[in-house]
């Protein structure tokens, strides 16, 4: 049974990256080299403090990049946040009576000011701060206050952490919420990994803080048995799709969704947590496939999945709002998607929903409109710009025209002649560089005002003397209407 929690504090209770971020990227430009990215620094930081400063800065000496480096977090210590959940854990630790402790490399002078503004600090009975080696400091903790290691849970964000774990006899429990990525954890070998605080609080208070039982995850006593789940390839008016990132499948783009509840239709349930982890509304859900996700390396914790994949639409505005499952979002063409880093079952869902509306397309009803004279500003010489030129637009929109011929009524269709009338005035007061840039934004431009099945937008231009024409021609599928 678990009695004692020894916390990491940077990445396990705060988030306190883009502070350190900031000030590491201040001594990199003091020493004389490149910065980095946020995502390089994620994946090239280490502990203990030295090995880290040797690889990029040997030339300089220790007590100089730790002057410049806390000068600079003094002024970005505004950037540091408590973690999600962190603050319903520790009251559950009060609750359960756990002993709390902190272990971190985290210097004094930035913890006290984050202590307190957290309010984190009441709920730890002893800090050890400023630690520069948490592998030889875990072994006085557990002598001062005579804890048994295999009562003690440590729990931390980096390799480190868990090589400390390793080095003091205790339990070791990877959050994904800090420095170090999937990969990196799994590789250190902990007991656990789960993806922030709150799920590990679930996993103790399920199991009575029996720490074996947790290491088994969210499954029930018994066979473990597949979970249902949903989720959904979301499409906005621009026929864009939504993809989340997500620090539990490998900080891989993916859709959001998630499990059903017991007593919960599946359309009920991917309403909800579509809702839940984007802040959308949704309508037209249509199911796609159903797919077996078992054992992936992907995601951060070993599992059996039924996944139930839908396309839908967002309801009016597609202004996305993250709860603490993902950690970034963009609306991206579907086809442009997959040239994303996607998790595999996502990728599966992609590949098979532009399948499908290729092969839609083939039996299509299709207006065209044919060889349209505009005269546009394009070129890419400031001086070809000046004057608007001679094109012709050919555009070809799919729609069912079955309801209109019943009815012989226009407004079952999509009107041509407003449709000309729109394109004649595209070029209004505006330029392009390039026609394949003008093609796509007709394209897109249509989608949205007239919500055909499919557009294919061709744009000739009369340049080269030896040719005919040029021209740039491109095809968007709506295939989420």
């Amino acid at each position: 049974m678990i009695r004692n929690v020894i916390f990491d504090w940077s990445g396990t209770l705060v988030d306190d990256l883009p502070a350190v971020l900031q000030a590491s990227n201040h001594v990199f430009r003091l020493a004389g080299v490149p910065e980095m990215s946020f995502a390089q620094f994620r994946a090239e930081f280490c502990l203990p403090f030295k090995r880290f400063y040797d690889r990029y800065v040997p030339h300089v000496p220790l007590p100089q990049l730790e002057t410049w480096f806390h000068a600079e977090f003094r002024r970005a210590q505004h950037l540091v946040t408590p973690l999600p959940h962190a603050r319903e854990f520790l009251e559950f630790c009060r609750e359960r009576d756990l002993r709390t402790f902190v272990l971190s490399s985290v210097h004094a002078e930035h913890y006290a000011p984050q202590a307190a503004g957290t309010g984190f600090g009441e709920f730890i009975e002893r800090p050890y701060t400023q630690v520069w080696d948490k592998t030889r400091k875990i072994h006085d903790l557990l002598a001062e206050h005579r804890l048994n290691p295999r009562e003690t849970l440590f729990i931390g964000d980096m390799e480190h952490d868990i090589e400390t774990a390793r080095h003091g006899g205790v339990w070791s429990c990877a959050v994904l919420t800090g420095y170090n990525n999937l990969a990196q954890l799994r590789a250190s070998g902990p007991d656990l990994i789960v993806e922030h605080l709150g799920e590990l609080r679930a996993l103790l208070a399920a199991a009575d803080l029996e720490f074996a039982g947790a290491r088994h995850g969210n499954q029930r006593a018994g066979a473990p048995r597949p979970v249902a789940t949903v989720g959904a390839l979301i499409f906005n008016e621009a026929g864009e799709v939504l993809l989340v990132r997500t620090r539990k499948w490998s900080n891989r783009w993916g859709i959001p969704g998630g499990k059903i509840e017991f007593g919960e239709t599946s359309t009920d349930a991917l309403r909800r947590e579509l809702n839940e982890e984007t802040g959308l509304a949704v309508i037209d859900l249509e199911f796609v496939m159903v797919q077996d996700c078992i054992h992936s390396e992907e995601f951060y914790r070993d599992a059996h999945f039924l996944l139930l994949n839908y396309t839908c639409r967002s309801a009016g505005s597609d202004a996305v709002r993250l709860n603490d499952e993902a950690q970034a979002f963009r609306w991206v063409p579907p086809a442009q998607a997959l040239e994303l880093d996607l998790n595999q079952p996502t990728r599966r869902l992609v590949e098979t929903v532009l399948a499908r509306a290729r092969s839609a397309m083939a039996d299509m009803d299709t207006i065209t409109i044919a060889d349209l004279e505009v005269h546009f500003c394009v070129g890419v010489p400031a001086e070809e710009r000046a004057q608007p030129q001679r094109l012709l637009l050919t555009v070809q929109l799919g729609h069912d025209f079955e309801v209109a011929a019943i009815h012989d009524d226009l407004r079952r269709t999509i009107d041509y002649f407003e449709v000309v009338q729109r394109l004649l005035k595209f070029g209004e007061n505006r330029s392009w560089r390039l026609i394949e840039t003008l093609a796509v934004e007709i394209a897109d431009s249509l989608l949205r005002e007239y919500h055909p099945r499919s557009v294919g937008v061709e744009v000739k231009k009369f340049i080269i003397p030896e040719a005919r024409y040029v021209s740039a021609s491109v095809t968007r599928v709506a295939t989420g209407r």
